[in-house]
């Protein structure tokens, strides 16, 4: 179990990287290339646990370089993890969208599955237009 002291605001692996930004007030999360099964459920684990800790409601999550969610993590991500992320506070989320094709398709498919009237995820091609849109969420 991860275990998040205050002066450890990064954690970075190999496949990806999350840290809180306090100026944004919200958590980044940066996927690289291709995670298994059980790498993208530790990392959305992780990613729950900062959510509570630092108290957010808004992520910052960079798919550029991500491959792919499989369709079994797409569902467990809209009917287990997401749930729970709502009810630690989760509100809005800005995504960079991913260069892979089939990426894509996966981050639409959850998309137009979680309820839009606890939370809101817009998609972004620029990094910039993301953070934009970030500042100006409550």
């Amino acid at each position: 179990m991860l275990q998040i002291k205050d002066t450890d605001k990064n954690i970075f692996r190999h496949d990806h990287l999350l840290k809180y930004d306090p100026e944004m007030d919200c958590i980044v999360m940066e996927i690289f290339g291709y995670i298994n099964s059980s790498a993208f459920r530790e990392l959305t684990e992780e990613l729950l646990r900062l959510i509570k800790h630092y108290k957010v409601k808004k992520i910052l999550a960079d798919t550029t370089y991500m491959i792919i969610i499989g369709a079994t993590d797409q569902h467990w991500f809209i009917e287990n993890w997401f749930p729970r992320a709502i009810k630690a506070g989760f509100t809005a989320c800005a995504m960079i969208n991913s260069r892979h094709f089939f990426n894509r398709i996966a981050i639409q498919n959850i998309s137009r599955e979680i309820d839009k009237k606890l939370f809101t995820l817009e998609l972004f091609d620029h990094k910039e237009d993301a953070l934009r849109w970030l500042k100006e969420m409550a």
